[in-house]
């Protein structure tokens, strides 16, 4: 999306979404090779299955790096989408989780544990008739009551599995987490993975026995098919049970399988439900968490291994709102909780419309939170530090649009950990955020050149833990930094990015003219049937659109004029001048006198 924000599909912050009944092509220049997805960005709409994945490859010419140390010209890359999966649509499940104007004693039913793992739309299910996890206090338990099946009785194990077919000694698996909720484990019986790309950016090598993906991410990994080819293999997926609040677990999972092209057996391996596969015997010995395993690997172009001092340092401080009176819960950032525009807000910016009109007034809420559309600026081409620290008992994953990160920290503080059903306590931990000496003591001076962990687009901020990146801005435009759980998103955990130049926006070359638009922006549009007016601020139009009405009326009062003479023959005097028809005089004898 260099250079061009309108394709980037975030519904208010860019455009008005696509109606119902109409159509929109987006129409981009895809300038980085590597394992994409799209979903839609309205509401929680995705989580009801509006994605799919974009694999762009190297251009014709481009070396590949990944293909030149794993070469393989018989293998087929295999794509996995995995995901969990409710059977409930995402509208009631965000109003069962805590809508802002829940009533008085409401309490919010959470969709955890779920009750489905897909891979690629097929996957295994729980049947189960509700789904039961902590509150928010973690020390009792809300349901979400769940529908019968429509379509007869339920089957955990409706749809044959997916079969990878195994080409030549190495094939590229490229693993999508596009869930709603959960974090994700994946790992082939008798086979390593080579992990060889994150979030579409090459990576040093790295091999695992497993590999665990937060929502949003993107990891390439290359299995070697040098096992016993007669055979064949179980891959499974289940929920990363580590990275979930303390208590909370899943015994929900999915299989697939992996065969070598040359068998022709319907052997597989001994098949092991998650119970007798603990996660803990996959813990890789070069790994210290596996919550970190994205922070261990290193971009392959060494060019992004440095990234120069900051400017500024800023700190975002993420947390749940639980208000024990009405058991409401929001999720912020910096104790804000995102509100969308009232209109689309980059459009509105472009064509010189005030701020004021684009966005809410901010409101308070009883525990001191605001509601509004927060947004942080930016200036092009100047390096900043961000601090991101996650105030909450479970992980977030957090994904930028248009934007990559230079990540050059990430861990725990030494936090007192305050007993279970203590009333200040969430899920065991101390809610207070760390100090800003503690901040500082641990993170160093954003002043100096620092060595990059990892690169990307997606990550996930640890339970009461930190994450911190620094970043170029060099994409004009509103980008959203959000969190990928779907409800949390909803729920208000998001802020905007906004990276501007000397010129704010107007630098920015137009939308396309079949540009998704609505309210004042419609009235505008109507101005320009060939797009011209892009760029051209709401004041310049308006004074352009008086100008045009003064003409109108000027000519209204003329010819109104000319009917009188021509009608009942009245006299018109100009200058002492007088004229009986005025149809004999130029017009520019009747406007220069």
């Amino acid at each position: 999306m260099k250079g061009n924000p309108w394709m980037d599909g975030a519904t208010e912050i860019t455009d008005c979404g696509i109606a119902p009944g109409s159509s929109f092509t987006y129409r981009f220049v895809a300038d980085n090779a590597g394992t994409f997805w799209y979903h839609s960005h309205s509401a929680t709409q995705y989580s009801d299955g509006l994605l799919g994945p974009i694999i762009v490859d190297p251009a014709p010419g481009d070396a590949d790096p990944i293909r030149a140390a794993f070469p393989n010209k018989d293998a087929d890359d295999h794509l996995m989408l995995i995901q969990d999966w409710d059977h409930e649509t995402s509208d009631d499940i965000l109003t069962k989780a805590g809508p802002r104007d829940s009533y008085p004693g409401f309490i919010p039913a959470y969709p955890w544990p779920t009750t489905t793992i897909l891979m690629n739309g097929i996957g295994n299910g729980t049947c189960d008739v509700n789904q039961c996890g902590p509150t928010i206090d973690c020390d009792s338990q809300s349901c979400l009551n769940l529908r019968p099946p429509m379509f007869g009785e339920c089957n955990s194990e409706t749809h044959p599995p997916n079969v990878f077919v195994c080409g030549g000694q190495w094939t590229r698996f490229r693993i999508v987490n596009v869930g709603s909720t959960v974090p994700l484990r994946i790992w082939i019986d008798g086979h390593n993975m080579t992990i060889v790309a994150k979030d579409s950016v090459p990576t040093v090598p790295m091999e695992v026995t497993m590999v665990s993906l937060h929502i949003g991410q993107r990891y390439d990994v290359m299995v070697n098919c040098s096992q016993d080819p007669t055979r064949q293999y179980h891959v499974y997926t289940t929920v990363a049970s580590e990275l979930y609040p303390a208590g909370v677990t899943s015994k929900t999972f999915s299989t697939s399988i992996l065969k070598y092209s040359t068998s022709t057996s319907t052997s597989t391996s001994t098949f092991k439900t998650p119970d007798n596969y603990p996660w803990q015997l996959f813990e890789d010995p070069k790994l210290a968490t596996l919550d970190l395993l994205e922070f261990k690997l290193k971009p392959l172009d060494q060019n992004l291994g440095k990234i120069g001092p900051a400017v500024k340092r800023i700190i975002l401080t993420t947390e749940v709102n639980s208000q024990v009176e009405n058991q409401l819960e929001e999720w912020w950032t910096n104790k804000n909780v995102f509100v969308k525009p009232v209109q689309p807000l980059l459009l509105g910016l472009y064509q010189g419309m005030d701020l004021s009109d684009l966005v809410p007034s901010p409101t308070v809420g009883s525990l001191g939170q605001t509601y509004s559309t927060s947004m942080l600026n930016f200036n092009l081409n100047e390096i900043y530090e961000v601090v991101m620290l996650g105030n909450s008992w479970e992980t977030h994953p957090w994904h930028i649009h248009g934007n990559q990160f230079s990540f050059i920290k990430a861990g725990y503080f030494d936090r007192a950990v305050v007993p279970m059903g203590n009333s200040s306590s969430r899920c065991g931990y101390n809610p207070e955020s760390p100090s800003q000496v503690e901040i500082e003591k641990v993170i160093g001076n954003f002043t100096e050149i620092s060595d990059v962990l990892t690169v990307g687009d997606t990550f996930a901020i640890p339970k009461m833990g930190y994450v911190v990146f620094r970043f170029r801005p060099s994409n004009l435009g509103i980008w959203m930094l959000h969190c990928h759980v779907s409800w949390h998103q909803a729920m208000g955990m998001s802020t905007l990015f906004s990276i501007q130049d000397e010129n704010g926006f107007f630098n920015l070359k137009p939308p396309p003219d079949d540009f998704p638009i609505c309210g004042s922006m419609a009235t505008w549009k109507a101005l320009s049937t060939d797009g011209d007016n892009y760029g051209v601020s709401l004041e310049t139009q308006y004074a352009f659109l008086g100008f045009i009405l003064g003409i109108l009326i000027l000519s209204l009062i003329l010819g109104i004029l000319y009917i009188l003479i021509k009608i009942r023959g009245i006299e018109v005097k100009f200058g002492g001048r007088k004229y009986a028809n005025v149809d004999e005089v130029q017009m520019d004898a009747l406007t220069s006198e």
